[in-house]
């Protein structure tokens, strides 16, 4: 379908919108941001120091994995979710936190199916990048930065797959195609408004380590570091989710009513 005439995608809009509907929400978006991710300060302070102490390498190990995994759980259930709320939000339908979190374990796995096989695509991309240039230079640094580009390509091609795993609801690998048509055209756009979140994100957890880290209360960090993720997991859900509304605006010519018809 071609392109609407008069619309532009704009970073600066994006954000704005995202921020507005974040505050509109911060409530029910926070709460179930923080409650879905408390197993994960819990391991922190209480497991993985029990099995450092007792010097127990495999079991350290284990704890390690059940972190990450928890982790990557926990975070696609609450952008699932904050995505659905997210679009209910902009077509102005109320949302109760229960129907938005049921929503979001219903699309729990899809949406974590389209993040593992972004994440191969991009990991092989930058994998093989990486190796050929080593091979042929010699330069492990030159290999490593060269490898970004093929990186940040597949990462902001498939920027609003989940959004589309979430509405559409097309398969994985539909989701990730669908990103792609979708964000043609405005990927240096999107570069820009991602580098600028990560930089924001970076920022803010360096001052959070160099405080609390760096004046030894260590005991306090693992709840810091636990809102810190909470906060980042919905903004970068809230983000893309408007970001992904705007580019069906533009791509296909829908509104957002259009867009969330489909949960009605």
């Amino acid at each position: 379908m071609a392109e609407t005439t008069g619309y532009g995608f704009r970073a600066g809009r994006v954000l704005s919108a995202a921020w507005a509907v974040y505050m509109r929400n911060f409530v029910p978006f926070s709460t179930v941001a923080l409650v879905l991710l408390l197993p994960l300060p819990f391991i922190q302070l209480f497991i993985l120091p029990e099995a450092a102490i007792g010097e127990d390498v495999p079991a350290v190990g284990v704890v390690g994995a059940v972190y990450a995994v928890l982790t990557l759980l926990l975070t696609q259930l609450i952008t699932a979710t904050v995505v659905y709320g997210t679009i209910q939000e902009m077509r102005h339908q109320s949302v109760s936190t229960g129907e938005a979190l049921t929503r979001g374990l219903r699309l729990a796995l899809p949406v974590l199916g389209v993040v593992l096989v972004a994440s191969v695509a991009v990991a092989l991309a930058v994998g093989l990048v990486a190796f050929v240039v080593i091979l042929v230079t010699s330069s492990a640094w030159f290999g490593i930065l060269l490898a970004m580009v093929p990186g940040l390509t597949l990462f902001v091609m498939f920027w609003v797959a989940i959004p589309v795993a979430v509405v559409e609801r097309p398969g994985v690998f539909a989701s990730l195609k669908r990103s792609m048509f979708l964000t043609k055209g405005n990927r240096w756009r999107i570069l820009g408004l991602v580098v600028l979140l990560w930089l924001v994100a970076a920022l803010i957890s360096g001052v959070a380590s160099t405080v609390f880290l760096g004046t030894g209360m260590l005991g306090i960090y693992p709840y810091i570091d636990h809102v810190l993720t909470a906060f980042f997991t919905v903004v970068i859900a809230v983000v893309s989710a408007v970001g992904y509304h705007d580019l069906r605006l533009l791509k296909d010519g829908v509104d957002v009513d259009s867009i969330a018809s489909v949960f009605d």
